[in-house]
């Protein structure tokens, strides 16, 4: 405000998403407030989110079904559809599910903390701040994508998802910290980790 000069400097680097992957704050802070194409990086998030889905869904189907909720439906429905049709079919709805308990546990403790903790309490609109807190979520799980290397090189899958889930926790509790002016560190993270931890028992038990 006092030189009137550009404080961001990374409105002048080409390599973001390579700061974002190294989870630098003011690449993120910069992502969420001050990048010219906000829209078009969201879009490419979401499509990223989708070939997870897509890739997820096929890697478990192939892996096989445990004795879950889901394995008994796909086992009833190949009286009507081809086994494998079946099992993806079962697959995809678990990894859906996953990922709207995550999302829509995350979006209810975030509204939880505004009204206990006073989070993003700057803001009087409620809906603008669950949309905020869905768009900066969402913009920063681009790295849900690591998991579709496993589809390439399977034999690393089993470290690929620990760290890719681990990735996608920081990158979101850095995202919530930057949103609400980091404030309310242990909040967001203590969110993210819950949102987790509910994700978790959800998956064991379908």
């Amino acid at each position: 405000e006092r030189c009137g000069g550009v404080v961001d400097k990374y409105v002048e680097y080409d390599l973001l998403w390579l700061y974002l992957v190294l989870l630098r704050g003011c690449a993120y802070r910069h992502l969420l407030f001050n990048h010219a194409d906000q829209r078009a990086w969201l879009q490419a998030v979401l499509k990223v989110i989708a070939m997870y889905i897509l890739c997820e869904a096929y890697t478990r189907s192939t892996a096989g079904l445990s004795f879950s909720v889901l394995g008994y439906v796909a086992s009833r429905a190949t009286t009507y559809v081809p086994p494998l049709a079946a099992r993806y079919g079962a697959a995809l709805a678990g990894v859906v599910g996953e990922l709207v308990v995550y999302y829509g546990s995350l979006l209810a403790l975030a509204c939880a903390s505004r009204v206990l903790c006073h989070v993003g309490s700057e803001s009087s609109d409620t809906g603008r701040f669950v949309q905020d807190v869905l768009r900066v979520v969402l913009l920063s799980s681009f790295g849900r994508g690591f998991l579709v290397l496993g589809l390439v090189w399977g034999s690393v899958r089993s470290l690929l998802v620990p760290f890719t889930t681990l990735f996608v926790l920081v990158s979101n509790a850095l995202a919530l910290h930057v949103l609400w002016d980091s404030h309310h560190t242990v909040v967001a993270c203590g969110c993210v980790l819950f949102a987790q931890l509910l994700c978790s028992a959800f998956s064991r038990v379908v």
